[in-house]
């Protein structure tokens, strides 16, 4: 092939080209950039550089993004500058920051790690792979290729497919990807080559097969496993099939390093070299949860289920090239690997415990904070150097221009608009509203330097005394009075081009840098519009407009107003919908007859093609005679009324309509409909005795947090429970029941919905009567049209008005907090897929995000008009024919809402607190509603974040004795203690 660099961007085909040129020799002073630097590899390839290497200097730079836990970035982060690396806070994209560190730094070697990783999550945002993966990379690119550095980059074994030869050799050509991650990865390797080939930028890329170890990412198997099995939850294993296994080559991070540090080492010898690390020796993924198993002395809880379809069977690396080029050989097995992993598992797992316990956290990575914010303040020195300096060149650039365009025009004998401002007019108290481009507000009150400003900006014309510059001015008498004062440029705006008339108008200058805006002809001046001409002879341009729109929609205009009659209202008008005005000496009702879409006309002469509301009619004349005729039509059943949201057109009489709000809106007395502010605000509970014991800590704090306790009213929905039960618990520990309504609910009739293969032993509470009675609430409690939920293992730490403004807003049929971790794609089977698609004839969304069911609001009218209750039973007889889903109530849910709800803010839930102990402590100081989903409840003696829930519940009988239950009657009573009296044990 020679010398001769060809490029061949197919998927079907191996990249490799012979260089054009032997690369530069490297600088003896290594001097290198990690990328990712605070991810799993970028991590460890950083600390290897820093601590055994002997490279000068190594620099890492992240994003820091929240795709899984930030705090172990950080923690990564605070270990790398404890031993010399610089940490930067930056993202690959941005081409200002690689400039400025490849120009500080003079890079002798990039390391890129930064990606978006994770084959599932390519489904839920696949715009995330696209720049992180591709446009990302070429920025890096971009900045090699101006400051020349050798680069190694990582690739994965993605790229080979489900389709490739066993084990994946590097030599054998791509297939098609399976995914988007995989597609990214690919493109990836094409990227390299094309600049390889076209700027002889020399790089590596290396194919990394299932990478685990000691600070591993929390979405990987070793991490994910571990994780689940100290915590008590289920572990999700994936089962290939029959008769399959599902197999991942396991390689130890140290393996995986040492390969990395290699291939920086090599010189590469053509473009499109690409590497496999990876061990060599598949391994059954459950084997690998047998060696943590055995690590961590616990026997897990296994939660099979199917493979996702992005998911490859098998990955088996065929290292032999490796070895032969780069030297490569694994040495780690996966007994001594899970071994070390495990060690700094419990290390970090116990240490991330005790800081969140002591509420340290803040100031866990203070060092680290106080670096990344000095070198975020260094890149923002040095971004506002070179936009001065690119300003500067801008405008040398534009004065050059500008002279050549002047010497063109000379030559053609053109003449430009002139603007050479001969000095600015002072408007004292006045200023001209929009067209500001740029404001200054360090020269405020400074008229010299803000003339010089002005002066020196080509397209500045005024400016006012707070430093705000302006591209044009509105003609005086649009002028606003001001605490300002108004700078106006000496130059002609009409000959200058720079007035603000709008169509139809003729600029005509009223004085230095002042104008006036009249009309073309054919047009007269109607307040600041030009409104046309009505012409008897030819229809105007307006006229034909419509006749066009009447003939494409079918409408025969002249026949549905022939036999209709005009209705007089003295006095008054309807502002805007101006069509054409009628000059005098013509008859006005007889040409708004003539003239199409003409629904009303003013004696003044204006025929108007729309109408408002009566209720925003204005009175414009006393005199007699004069005032407004509307065309006695139908407006409602025409769709020509312009009624605002949340209301309905009601003909009201003859030439006039209505616009009649939907209940519960009510008028808000401006035209509008708005839902009144004494509305109440209805919360629904549905419980059963088991979880009766977080009611209390719950109301508690929705009354606590709330900005309109006097409008929240609470139903209970109580499952083979009595009201009086309920009542008197909730007076034991001194809620009051004015403002909660108890509904009792037998769990038989329920009992249609729950024919399902789910028990509690399988998925606890969510497949409990209580949880099927959430179906029912919209039949259960008729006079509402809207209910928000909660359930009782919740604390609400925010208003709940917040949400319930949300939910009356919204015209979709639910709110609720969107779950971004888990889409739908990745709960549904793809046998639950096709039924949704025969059913609904339309698309199932893979990746819409499906939503928590702690708190979710509901429009119940849409529900009922949708009949959605009829899509439960029909979700309930499939999954209870079929064993569709082991979630209990929640597919049915998400199933029947698919497409039909709104996004709730994602404060509104942090769930996990019944099983994940490594929730941030900054995420629950912002969070709005605490969720305990999972097995483990707050009111448990070994409940999880107990300390959270406590504060919040009363205490039962004022805190001098025990809530008891009666057996006759279920009711719950105050036993005092001695010197205290019931019933809620206050002092004798």
């Amino acid at each position: 092939m020679g010398g001769f660099p060809v490029l061949v961007l197919a998927f079907g085909l191996s990249v490799g080209f012979t260089l054009g040129r032997k690369p530069e020799p490297r600088r003896s002073e290594r001097v290198v950039l990690v990328t990712g630097a605070a991810g799993f590899i970028g991590f460890h390839a950083a600390k290897q550089l820093a601590e055994g290497w002997g490279v000068e200097r190594v620099v890492g730079i992240d994003s820091f993004n929240e795709y899984y836990d930030v705090q172990l970035k950080k923690d990564r982060a605070s270990y790398l500058l404890r031993i010399g690396v610089e940490v930067y806070r930056g993202d690959v994209c941005d081409g200002e920051v690689l400039q400025h560190l490849f120009a500080k730094y003079n890079f002798t070697d990039v390391v890129h790690m930064a990606a978006q990783a994770g084959v599932r999550y390519s489904l839920e945002d696949p715009q995330a792979y696209v720049s992180a993966n591709y446009e990302c990379f070429i920025s890096l690119l971009d900045s090699i290729q101006k400051y020349p550095a050798y680069l190694v980059y990582a690739s994965s074994s993605s790229v080979y497919g489900k389709r490739a030869t066993v084990p994946f050799s590097s030599e054998e050509p791509l297939k098609a990807p399976g995914n988007l991650y995989a597609a990214s990865k690919i493109m990836n390797e094409h990227l390299a080559s094309a600049y390889c080939s076209q700027h002889d930028l020399h790089s590596i890329g290396l194919r990394f097969f299932t990478v685990y170890g000691p600070w591993g990412r929390p979405d990987m198997a070793a991490y994910k496993f571990a994780e689940c099995i100290v915590t008590g939850m289920p572990v999700p294993l994936f089962e290939a099939g029959p008769g399959e296994q599902l197999k991942r080559d396991f390689t130890y991070i140290d393996d995986i390093v040492s390969g990395v540090l290699s291939a920086l080492e090599r010189t590469p010898e053509r473009c499109g070299e690409a590497y496999n690390l990876g061990f060599g020796e598949p391994l059954i993924v459950e084997d690998m949860l047998h060696y943590l198993e055995k690590e961590l002395a616990t026997t897990a809880v296994i939660d099979r289920q199917p493979l996702p379809p992005s998911d490859m069977i098998l990955t088996f690396a065929d290292i032999t090239i490796s070895r032969n080029v780069l030297g490569f050989s694994p040495k780690t097995p996966t007994a001594e690997g899970i071994h070390r992993f495990v060690k700094w598992f419990r290390d970090y797992y116990e240490d991330r415990v005790q800081w969140e316990k002591k509420g340290r956290s803040s100031s866990r990575n203070a060092r680290l904070e106080q670096s990344l914010a000095e070198r975020e303040k260094e890149v923002s020195a040095a971004r506002l150097q070179r936009t001065a300096d690119n300003n500067s060149l801008y405008r040398k650039g534009l004065a050059a221009l500008r002279q050549r365009y002047e010497d063109a025009a000379s030559e053609a004998g053109v003449l430009l608009p002139v603007l050479e401002k001969k000095g600015f007019i002072l408007h004292s108290g006045k200023t001209s509203p929009g067209s500001t481009v740029i404001k200054a507000p360090g020269l405020q009150r400074n008229r010299q330097k803000l003339e010089a400003r002005c002066l020196a900006t080509e397209q500045c014309v005024a400016f006012t005394s707070e430093g705000e510059f302006k591209t044009s001015v509105l003609p005086p008498e649009q002028w606003s009075d001001s605490t300002l004062d108004l700078y106006v440029a000496d130059v002609d705006m009409c000959a200058a081009d720079l007035h603000r008339c709008g169509p139809h108008s003729v600029c005509h200058s009223s004085g230095p840098g002042t104008y006036d805006c009249g009309c073309e002809d054919g047009y007269l001046r109607l307040g600041r519009a030009c409104v046309e001409r009505y012409r008897e002879s030819t229809p105007s341009a307006s006229q034909q407009d419509w006749l066009l729109a009447d003939l494409i929609d079918g409408v025969d205009w002249p026949a549905l107003v022939e036999d209709r009659e005009f209705v007089f209202f003295p006095g008054m008008d309807s502002p805007g919908g101006d069509y054409l005005i009628v000059g005098e000496g013509l008859e006005v009702e007889k040409a708004c007859r003539r003239t199409p879409h003409c629904l009303a006309y003013n004696t003044n002469g204006i025929l108007k093609h729309s109408l408002q509301p009566p209720q925003q009619w204005v009175q414009w004349t006393d005199t007699s005679g004069h005032g407004l005729y509307v065309l006695d039509i139908d407006y409602c059943q025409m769709g020509l009324e312009q009624c605002p949201a949340h209301s309905q057109c009601d003909r009201s009489a003859p030439g006039n309509f209505s616009c009649q709000c939907v209940p519960p809106y009510q008028s808000s007395g401006a035209g509008g409909c708005e839902m009144p502010s004494t509305q109440e605000i209805s919360l629904i509970l549905s419980l059963d005795k088991h979880h009766l014991d977080g009611v209390p800590a719950l109301l508690h704090s929705l009354w606590q947090h709330t900005s309109k306790a006097d409008q929240l009213r609470v139903y209970i929905v109580a499952v083979d429970m009595s009201s009086t039960a309920v009542l008197s618990y909730l007076k034991c520990h001194q809620i009051s029941s004015l403002s909660v309504e108890v509904m009792e609910l037998a769990s038989a009739a329920v009992s249609p919905l729950r024919r399902v293969v789910d028990s509690p032993d399988t998925v606890g509470n969510l497949a409990s009567a209580a949880n099927f009675a959430r179906f029912m609430l919209p039949h259960l409690f008729p006079q509402l049209h809207y209910a928000v939920y909660l359930d009782t293992d919740t604390l609400v730490l925010g208003d709940v008005a917040e949400v319930w403004s949300h939910l009356i807003s919204s015209n979709k049929m639910m709110v609720a907090v969107p779950r971004s971790s888990v889409p739908y794609g990745g709960l549904f089977s793809s046998q639950v897929k096709e039924l949704f698609q025969r059913r609904y004839k339309k698309t199932f969304s893979d990746s819409e995000p499906s939503f928590n069911a702690g708190l979710w609001g509901m429009n119940f009218d849409i529900w009922r008009r949708q009949q959605l209750h009829v899509e439960v039973e029909y979700w309930t007889e499939q999954h209870a024919q079929q064993a569709l889903w082991r979630f209990g109530t929640q597919p049915i849910l998400l199933l029947v809402a698919h497409g039909q709800w709104d996004h709730l803010p994602l404060e509104w839930n942090v769930d996990g607190l019944g099983w994940n102990t490594f929730i941030p402590q900054q995420t629950l100081n912002s969070a709005k509603l605490l969720h305990w989903s999972g097995r483990g409840k707050p009111w448990q003696s070994d409940g999880l974040y107990h300390e959270l829930w406590t504060p919040h519940l009363p205490s039962a009988c004022s805190g001098h004795g025990r809530c008891t239950q009666k057996e006759d009657n279920g009711e719950w009573v105050c036993t005092c203690e001695q010197g205290y009296t019931a019933p809620l044990c206050t002092m004798t």
